[in-house]
């Protein structure tokens, strides 16, 4: 019996940080890694299981981290690595089929191309709902492609304009038979 406790107790760790935790307890952690504003020590396998989400492996999480991090020029805080590693899943639930690491890039690039024009997690909201709203149509590759290609444009562009550009980019998607 006590093997067998042992075993399940090793199997649920893999899902909860530690054997015994209830989904209560489980969900205070979560709610308090959503708001950390630590940076991640380090953007390691190791690191990023304790803070990441657990619809993303270890090791996604960990080059995402990087790409964060290379992006960034800085570690990333916890709030804004699990921000992004939740974009980049509901993105992936609404039918990408993109891989963690390239959708992650593509999220930080629009960030990037927007500079200061609107915080990270509005940025990444707009992603996301543009995404969804277009049923995966406008990725986050045409939005970085946009907004690069609008210059000093997109440092100035609200999240409206941005949605607003991503009908259009929908819109020629469509008439070009896409």
């Amino acid at each position: 019996m006590r093997v067998g406790h042992f075993v399940a107790c090793i199997g649920v760790a893999a899902a909860l940080a530690a054997c015994g935790e209830t989904e209560e307890q489980r969900r205070a952690r979560e709610a308090a890694a959503d708001v950390d504003p630590s940076p991640i020590s380090a953007c390691t396998a190791e690191r990023v299981r304790d803070v990441g989400i657990p619809q993303l492996s270890w090791s996604e999480s960990a080059d995402m981290c990087q790409t964060m991090r290379a992006s960034l020029g800085r570690q990333p805080s916890v709030a804004e690595f699990r921000y992004l590693s939740k974009v980049v899943e509901v993105i992936r639930l609404d039918g990408s089929t993109e891989q963690v690491n390239e959708l992650g890039y593509q999220v930080m690039c629009v960030v990037e191309a927007r500079g200061d024009a609107s915080p990270m997690h509005s940025t990444f909201d707009v992603v996301a709902k543009v995404f969804k709203g277009t049923g995966g149509r406008v990725t986050p590759k045409d939005l970085n492609v946009m907004l690069r290609n609008s210059g000093n444009l997109a440092h100035t562009m609200s999240d409206e304009s941005v949605i607003y550009m991503a009908a259009v980019i929908w819109e020629e998607k469509k008439n070009a038979g896409g």
